[in-house]
């Protein structure tokens, strides 16, 4: 089933961290947990080109900028051979481990990903997706 929401918590904006952020850099990161293409395993399209074309004044390379800085303070991982970016925290936002079959879609998800980049040991949701019985997380 597609995603028809996105969940962004309140909490947000009380995190030095999020608050720190420069606000194109909050706007891409937002528009990246709500993008049609995202999938349960927090694994969206990577297409600069498109995600300007959504807001008047962006660039590609702007938006190309604004993902170094998210990359650089851990927020996103992009594959730009692929096309493909990871939302480091989205697993654990959506809680998407706490419910058995969106658990199951985000596992293949997750070994569907053109990348190796976003599927590295370093950032699989490995102690919550191997307790729930996701293959994509037992090797």
């Amino acid at each position: 089933m597609a995603r028809d929401h996105a969940r962004f918590y309140v909490r947000m904006w009380g995190e030095t961290d999020w608050r720190s952020l420069h606000p194109l850099s909050q706007w891409l990161f937002m528009h990246l947990i709500s993008a049609p293409t995202m999938t349960q395993a927090g694994i969206a399209e990577w297409r600069p080109s498109r995600i300007a074309a959504l807001a008047e004044t962006l660039t590609p390379e702007t938006v190309e900028t604004i993902a170094y800085d998210l990359e650089r303070r851990a927020y996103l991982l992009v594959d730009r051979v692929t096309e493909e970016v990871l939302v480091r925290s989205f697993i654990r936002n959506d809680k998407v481990l706490e419910q058995p079959n969106v658990t199951i879609a985000a596992c293949r998800a997750w070994t569907a990903a053109s990348s190796a980049h976003p599927r590295s040991p370093a950032t699989l949701p490995s102690s919550g997706a191997r307790k729930s019985g996701c293959s994509c997380c037992s090797g």
